[in-house]
C-alpha cells in the first residue's frame, strides 16, 4: 500500500517459506500473488503468508510456521480490524514519514552473508552492530530523523518493548552505516490504539547508553 513491490514487503515470508519445503514455497507465491489491495481475500491470504515469518528468523520453529498456516483462517471482523490498522498506518506516515528504509538490519555497508556474519563475530566479537549476544534483529521503518516499531498489543509499550528500540538505534549507530546518521529519535506506533510514542535520544543519558552497550548487547572495549 506504500508502494514497495509485493516480493519486497513479504520478503521474510517467502524466504522462510523456501527455507521449510518448495510446496510451501510454491503456496507462498500463490498467496502472494492474491494480494491486491485492501480487500477481504487480499488481507486473507497476507494473513496466511506471514505465518512463514518465523521460519525465516528461526529455522528450528519451521513446524510453528506450518501448524500457523493451517489454523490461521481470519473472520470478517478480523480483516476488517486489520484493515482500518493498515489505513491508520498509511496516514500516520503521511504524518511522519516519508519512509528512509524499511526492513533494515545492523551489517556493515558491505554485503556479506550470515554465515561469514557469524564467522567474523566469532573472530572478531563484533559484526557492524551484531555481537555474539545480540546477532540478530531487524527494524521496521526508518524516517529522515526516526528509527520507528510498530507494535498492535492491547497494552502501552511494556519495558521491553522500549529496550528494543533503544537497542536498535544503538546497533544502528554501531553498524557504521550511512542512513543511521541522522537518526536522533526513536519512536513506537499502535495502529491498534493509533497511539504514537516518540523519544528524542538527546533526552537520554550517556550513562543508559553505555550500560545496555556493556551489559545488554555487550560490545567489546
Amino acid at each position: 500500500m506504500l508502494g514497495i513491490k509485493k516480493e519486497d514487503a513479504f520478503k521474510v515470508s517467502i524466504n522462510g517459506a523456501g527455507a521449510i519445503s518448495e510446496k510451501a514455497l510454491k503456496r507462498a507465491f500463490a498467496l502472494l500473488h492474491g494480494i491486491q489491495g485492501l480487500d477481504d481475500k487480499s488481507i486473507y491470504n497476507a494473513c496466511k503468508l506471514v505465518t512463514f515469518d518465523v521460519s525465516c528468523r528461526n529455522p528450528s520453529r519451521a513446524h510453528l510456521a506450518i501448524e500457523a498456516y493451517n489454523n490461521v483462517k481470519p473472520d470478517l471482523p478480523t480483516l476488517a480490524n486489520i484493515r482500518i490498522m493498515v489505513e491508520r498506518s498509511l496516514l500516520f506516515f503521511k504524518k511522519y514519514g516519508p519512509i528512509v528504509s524499511a526492513g533494515f538490519t545492523f551489517k556493515p555497508v558491505e554485503i556479506n552473508t550470515d554465515a561469514k556474519m557469524e564467522m567474523i563475530i566469532s573472530q572478531k566479537g563484533t559484526y557492524g552492530g551484531y555481537t555474539a549476544t545480540v546477532s540478530s534483529g531487524d527494524g521496521d521503518f526508518l524516517t529522515k530523523d526516526t528509527l520507528w516499531d510498530f507494535k498492535v498489543t492491547r497494552d502501552k509499550p511494556s519495558s521491553r518493548d522500549r529496550l528494543q528500540v533503544l537497542m536498535y538505534w544503538i546497533m544502528g549507530k554501531h553498524s557504521g552505516q550511512e542512513i543511521y546518521k541522522n537518526i536522533n529519535k526513536i519512536g513506537i506506533y499502535n495502529p491498534r490504539h493509533n497511539l504514537v510514542y516518540l523519544l528524542d535520544m538527546e533526552t537520554v543519558s550517556p550513562e543508559i547508553i553505555e550500560i545496555v552497550e556493556r551489559e545488554v548487547i555487550c560490545y567489546e572495549d
